[in-house]
């Protein structure tokens, strides 16, 4: 398997952006760099540092020539629900559209991983989609990517 930097990935996601405005490209490079130094410490099974994941999701909008809003919040979706940056930060930052995608695509925090703390998940996905119907795009995405890399997990996990 062909292993790329994450510096590389950055690159290739930005040629794709080709269709975005110059200040657009730039709040998206902003955005990566943020989800970049958010998601610093951590990796993915695979070993590979965790932004190629987020690079990756918004490589797979951008296929689509979503909009920048979009985009950023691809790069952010795991921020919420994976470090200590919370909502408002985002809103600060990236604006409230953005903040309200984030938080839309983010998984209720739980204690456990049973069925009722998934069903709430997906209600409040499904919710946030009837508001905002990006948020399923950029979740679809973000599973496409995840289905992708699937030979990163124990078998049990990868039939699951």
């Amino acid at each position: 398997m062909l292993t790329v930097s994450a510096t590389q990935a950055k690159m290739q996601l930005m040629l794709s952006l080709s269709y975005l405005s110059e200040i657009d490209k730039m709040r998206v490079a902003n955005a990566c760099e943020f989800a970049d130094q958010a998601h610093a410490p951590q990796v993915r099974k695979s070993g590979e540092p965790y932004i190629l994941h987020p690079i990756a999701v918004a490589q797979i909008l951008s296929t689509l020539q979503v909009d920048s809003d979009s985009i950023v919040a691809a790069l952010l979706h795991d921020v919420i629900e994976d470090t200590p940056v919370e909502r408002v930060e985002i809103a600060e930052k990236f604006g409230e559209k953005v903040a309200e995608l984030v938080d839309g695509v983010t998984k209720l925090k739980s204690s456990h991983d049973n069925r009722s703390d998934k069903v709430a998940s997906l209600r409040k996905i499904l919710n946030a989609t009837l508001k905002e119907p990006r948020v399923i795009i950029i979740k679809l995405a973000d599973r496409l990517h995840n289905m992708s890399t699937l030979d990163a997990l124990r078998p049990d996990k990868r039939a699951r």
